[in-house]
């Protein structure tokens, strides 16, 4: 039996999934205490509206990072070259913007 072919030695593309997959499982822990927090104070239905977004967001990353490690992974086997998007990571990215700003207005406007 023969060993697959070894494109990346250092295994990068696997390291950078389970980044992406820290940071979306974190993105999903945060906004589901922020709801939890939120939600009593601004009425519910708004809160958890904005919870329920968030979680899609984070788990659509989720899954935008695995097909994209899987599709890279097919390519280097492949090809030995990688041509993927980047918009799913910037979306991620825009996201996790908003929810710190929507965080900052909160602590702002609430708690003080």
């Amino acid at each position: 039996m023969t060993s697959p072919r070894v494109f990346d030695p250092g295994l990068q593309p696997e390291r950078t999934l389970m980044s992406w997959q820290r940071t979306t499982l974190a993105l999903m822990v945060g906004i589901a205490a922020a709801v939890h927090y939120v939600a009593p104070e601004l009425g519910g239905p708004a809160a958890i509206f904005a919870g329920v977004t968030g979680i899609a967001v984070a788990v659509a990353a989720y899954a935008a990072a695995h097909r994209r490690y899987a599709k890279g992974t097919r390519e280097l086997l492949a090809t030995s070259t990688l041509t993927v998007s980047a918009w799913p990571m910037l979306l991620l990215s825009l996201a996790c913007f908003a929810g710190g700003l929507i965080a900052v207005v909160f602590a702002v406007v609430v708690l003080l």
